[in-house]
């Protein structure tokens, strides 16, 4: 379905902090000296929107280039 509100992201940067800030004191993410990262693996179902699950994901190419020295799970995580 198409959204019914359309608004450009830096008219919200106060709201996209606190939204981040609440994830981060529920515990789904964590602050790094290179980036706050979404914890995927506190996130039981959070492979079944890519149809993946965490045995499968292995590290390859692409994932070992974008692991962080800082990163918890390298093959699955997401800049927040």
């Amino acid at each position: 379905m198409p959204p019914t509100i359309v608004c450009k992201a830096t008219d919200h940067i106060a709201d996209q902090i606190a939204l981040i800030e609440k994830i981060m004191a529920g515990g789904f993410a964590y602050d790094t000296p290179e980036a706050v990262y979404f914890d995927v693996t506190k996130f039981a179902d959070y492979g079944k929107m890519f149809n993946q699950s965490f045995e499968d994901k292995t590290v390859g190419a692409r994932t070992e280039v974008e692991s962080g020295e800082y990163k918890n799970t390298p093959g699955f995580c997401v800049v927040v």
